[in-house]
């Protein structure tokens, strides 16, 4: 049984689809339309087809939600084809499109087709692509590159025409019917108070204590609250609202405070890439008296004192650390970070930003300490996994021929029920049988139809969830108790298998494993078994 991928992709520059006669064959429900119907012509497709849809991502790249859960199935084997309307839907980026269709598909045995571009990875096998699908690769990619560019040229033209394109005003701001920036109070009047402080000497430490000690909202609290009726909205990442020296730092910092519009502030550093870098003073782009200041000039740079006093962190967390990005505080919910040294340690950076309000321990925990728990918790878990795996290969071994012969009594009962409604219409047809007798026995014999079909959906899922767990044990525990390993969690161990660690105290962690979903399930299944056993009567038992 062949399971179908229909991977569709609707980019934000194809956002206005339908005015100013723009092309519509791109939309999400013509790409499905498109591959429906091609599937419809297509007998050897008999499986399942998983949709898959990324609407308002570019393909400049491949950091998509749908797109990587396609590939993640494509792993485990959950789909074996992948079908697109186009390349170009698939993704513009030119060498990395060519990997996944000359190196990651062929590994991982997938045939992979784009309709429109006329491309059938079964007709490449051991083959390089062709001619014209390399070059239709690389215009796409080009043709995203040039809408790119063009954009910012755009932008760049407006910016010196003294047009702002900031589409949300800072704190302390909101736009007026005009699109203008006006001031909000009473943000505002927080903002111009942040900024006396400063100038009178107080350094960003005090400030923050003392917003917190007269309880003002903070920017997210203030901007969330229900009688505000600025439209942002936004998820909050700290479970604790209060003030810290970040967000001092960032409006001491904010030159549009003083009525000047800076555009530009910062550069990608390729086209197509998320990544970008502050750009230098000189490229940036000032609009002065683009909207009423907050605080004078004279104020702004007095202020700076403040910063200055300031030190500023380097960074904390070097990416080969095996729980980087991966340790949360139990109380604020934030990533912590790592402090390098003779002895690694974990610390929250909110107990140190928000100061004496927090209830955040101003604790440095062992690193390697925390790490070593992790890693016996992870190999607890593995046992737990084996001994499952080892109840289900025994369990499916003694009731596979049981589920074969009832799978086939299933596909009779549908072949049956299919040939008894085409006997059924031509009675009907030829008019042996009234209209009234047709529709309620052709109703009956397409619910005994459909019972059956949803019982082989039920056997094929489970089968499909007793493969996958079966295969993913048997990684783990060949990873985990590999000799090549050392006896350590390692980064690819905890990339691979460690969601989260969140750290309630030194002695209390609250680990979140990525294959906890599949042990419940099993766990779960378990449990109704014994249920029902015990549930049966003597007789039955």
């Amino acid at each position: 049984m062949i399971n179908v991928g229909m991977y569709l992709r609707l980019s934000l520059s194809d956002s206005d689809l339908g005015r100013d006669n723009k092309d519509e064959s791109n939309s999400i429900e013509s790409q499905r339309l498109l591959i429906r119907m091609y599937l419809e012509k297509k007998e050897e497709f008999d499986g399942k087809v998983i949709e898959y849809v990324d609407d308002g991502y570019s393909g400049t790249n491949f950091n998509r939600p749908a797109f990587k859960k396609m590939i993640e199935d494509a792993k485990k084997g959950v789909i074996q084809v992948i079908i697109v309307k186009d390349l170009s839907r698939f993704g513009r980026d030119y060498l990395g499109v060519g990997d996944y269709l000359e190196q990651v598909f062929p590994s991982l045995g997938i045939r992979f087709i784009a309709l429109n571009s006329n491309y059938d990875s079964n007709n490449y096998q051991g083959q390089t692509l062709d001619l014209d699908t390399s070059i239709s690769n690389l215009i796409n990619s080009m043709y995203s590159k040039d809408i790119s560019k063009k954009i910012v040229s755009s932008l760049h033209s407006m910016w010196k025409a003294g047009i702002n394109t900031i589409s949300c005003p800072p704190y302390g701001y909101k736009k007026g019917p005009d699109k203008k920036w006006i001031i909000d109070s009473p943000a505002g009047d927080v903002v111009k108070d942040i900024f006396h402080l400063a100038a009178k000497g107080k350094t960003i430490r005090q400030i923050c204590d003392d917003l917190n000690d007269r309880k003002i909202p903070t920017p997210a609290e203030y901007i969330m609250d229900k009688d505000n009726d600025d439209p942002r909205t936004f998820t909050i990442k700290c479970k604790e609202l209060l003030w810290d020296k970040n967000r001092i730092h960032s409006i001491l910092k904010n030159y549009s405070y003083t009525g000047v519009a800076v555009l530009g502030n910062r550069k990608r550093l390729v086209v197509g890439s998320a990544r970008s870098k502050k750009a230098p003073d000189n490229e940036k782009y000032y609009i002065e008296d683009d909207h009423p200041p907050i605080v004078s000039k004279e104020m702004f740079y007095k202020a700076q004192s403040a910063i200055r006093t300031c030190k500023k962190n380097g960074v904390r967390n070097p990416q080969n650390n095996p729980l980087c990005g991966k340790v949360i505080c139990g109380n604020c919910g934030l990533k912590m970070n790592y402090r390098l040294g003779t002895e690694d340690k974990i610390y929250c950076p909110h107990s140190i930003a928000a100061g004496k309000h927090t209830k955040c321990k101003n604790i440095y925990y062992d690193a390697r300490r925390i790490e070593s728990y992790v890693y016996y918790c992870l190999k607890q878990q593995v046992k737990t996994i084996l001994a499952l795996s080892k109840s289900m290969k025994k369990e499916n071994a003694a009731n596979k021929s049981l589920l074969e012969e009832r799978e086939k009594k299933l596909n009779a009962a549908i072949k049956t029920a299919d040939e008894e409604r085409i006997r059924l219409y031509e009675q009907y047809a030829n008019g042996h049988i009234p209209k009234e007798k047709y529709l309620n026995e052709k109703e009956q014999l397409n619910a005994n139809r459909e019972k059956a079909q949803k019982e082989i959906e039920i056997f094929e899922k489970e089968s499909d969830d007793i493969n996958n767990f079966l295969f993913e044990s048997e990684r783990l525990s060949n990873r985990v108790t590999s000799k090549k390993e050392k006896k350590k969690l390692t980064k690819e161990i905890a990339d691979a298998y460690i969601e989260s660690v969140t750290i309630i105290d030194e002695d209390h962690l609250e680990i979140v494993f990525k294959f906890e979903d599949i042990i419940d399930v099993f766990l779960k299944r378990a449990a109704d078994e014994v249920k029902s056993d015990t549930n049966a009567t003597p007789a039955e038992s």
